[in-house]
């Protein structure tokens, strides 16, 4: 049976002081700790941390008389992809009243991108 990962061994050859380096900050490269902050970093935004970024952009373009937004990078790959999470954004934004859909166009290029209404 496993016991984790096995202990590994590094031989240094050089200058002492790049010895002294490499002994100081080995750990820093090979554990497999990690710290929660460091784990959500790399997991990336929750559904809702996404949704609360949309709505700084309502405001403003309401603000200038709009009554719908274009988002793209993640609201255009995860709805080509209908993916649970992208799912789950635009039921949050059509609970609190908006209108959500996705456009997609092929022509030369792939026009696609969600819009919110409201």
């Amino acid at each position: 049976m496993g016991m984790g990962p096995k202990p590994v061994q590094v031989r240094v050859e050089g200058s002492c002081i790049f010895k002294k380096y490499v002994e100081e900050n080995l750990s820093k490269f090979i554990s497999p700790k990690i710290t929660a902050a460091e784990a959500r970093k790399l997991a990336g935004p929750t559904v809702q941390e996404r949704v609360d970024e949309v709505y700084p952009l309502i405001r403003e373009a309401a603000e200038k008389g709009k009554r719908s937004i274009v988002l793209h990078d993640w609201w255009a790959h995860e709805g080509y992809s209908k993916t649970v999470e992208y799912k789950l954004a635009c039921k949050i934004l059509e609970g609190d009243g908006y209108k959500v859909s996705f456009f997609y166009e092929e022509r030369q290029f792939v026009d696609m991108y969600t819009v919110v209404e409201w």
